[in-house]
């Protein structure tokens, strides 16, 4: 649907929430003060038991629509709900805690006639303080569907804006709670076996706040969704690019293998790690087997000088 005045298409913003009412009123004012115009905002609320709807009431824009929906702890399934129910020829992403810059929609829509889906780099706050570091995206090459397989996720899905029709082509979110917290990645992978126009606006137009409660917190269960979505595809894969995968798949392993003290492990991983195509992760991979392997000396020197000491009588 284009807007008449300013003949700007119509971009439906679709935002899940659950129990989020501290952090849901930036997101919606967020897009309430886009220098875009030209949205509606559907807000899918999965019957939270807080004051998320008392607080998205106390906006009077009839440019939000609010629809309550019973998603069985799948988020996809409200994101599809909302889908179903938007009028735009582009959907756009933001989960309920985090937010837009006001400048987000207006940069994008420059640039709409150049791809079917688009991405950009996230702010990350961690406890009410902007870190230091970003949800960095990348320029993709073609093929995407190699890229993303061996180089990893480049697109934070409070980033993206994509074509309806091409969601719609992909049937939308997996639904599989197997897939929770990896079904966005999922559906990037779908998406790049049908259309090669991914764009990659490298700026940074909005934040992610990381909390306790992201369901894409490292764990050994993430790591397993990850590994079920890489093995989904693996067949696609010429044999050089399914080493390059798991490599990939091994330095994210590294990480969650170090924040647990399995040192030795994580240490291993990274160096398969190595041959990885992704030159950020080749590169952290690099430092920590060199980290890891001071930190193993001096263990065992730490170790043999106390050993010392005990027999001193």
């Amino acid at each position: 649907m284009m807007s008449l005045k300013t003949g700007q298409p119509l971009v439906s913003v679709i935002m899940p929430t659950y129990n989020h009412a501290k952090f849901i009123g930036k997101a919606i004012g967020s897009v309430l003060n886009q220098t875009y115009k030209n949205f509606e905002l559907i807000i899918i609320d999965n019957y939270s038991g807080d004051e998320t709807e008392k607080i998205v009431a106390s906006y009077k824009d009839d440019r939000i629509i609010y629809l309550k929906f019973s998603n069985n702890g799948v988020i996809a399934a409200s994101r599809n709900h909302g889908i179903k129910r938007s009028h735009g020829e582009y959907i756009a992403f933001l989960d309920s805690d985090d937010w837009w810059y006001p400048n987000k929609l207006l940069v994008a829509s420059k640039y709409l006639n150049r791809a079917d889906i688009f991405f950009h780099n996230l702010h990350i706050f961690r406890q009410n303080r902007k870190s230091f570091a970003k949800f960095k995206g990348r320029k993709l090459n073609s093929p995407v569907f190699v890229d993303l397989m061996t180089k990893g996720n480049a697109l934070a899905t409070s980033s993206v804006i994509v074509k309806k029709e091409i969601l719609n082509s992909v049937n939308l979110f997996s639904e599989d709670k197997k897939l929770i917290a990896v079904e966005d990645f999922d559906t990037w992978l779908k998406i790049s076996m049908k259309t090669q126009k991914f764009f990659y606006i490298s700026k940074t137009l909005g934040a992610y706040w990381q909390h306790d409660s992201n369901t894409s917190t490292a764990s050994f269960e993430q790591y397993n969704r990850n590994r079920l979505v890489y093995e989904k595809y693996l067949s696609f894969l010429s044999p050089q690019d399914k080493l390059y995968t798991e490599a990939v798949i091994s330095y994210a392993l590294g990480h969650i293998k170090l924040r647990h003290g399995l040192y030795t492990d994580a240490k291993e991983l990274f160096k398969l790690a190595l041959k990885t195509r992704n030159i950020k992760f080749k590169l952290k991979s690099l430092f920590m087997v060199n980290f890891l392997t001071i930190l193993s000396k001096y263990n065992k020197i730490k170790i043999k000088l106390c050993k010392s000491i005990v027999t001193i009588k």
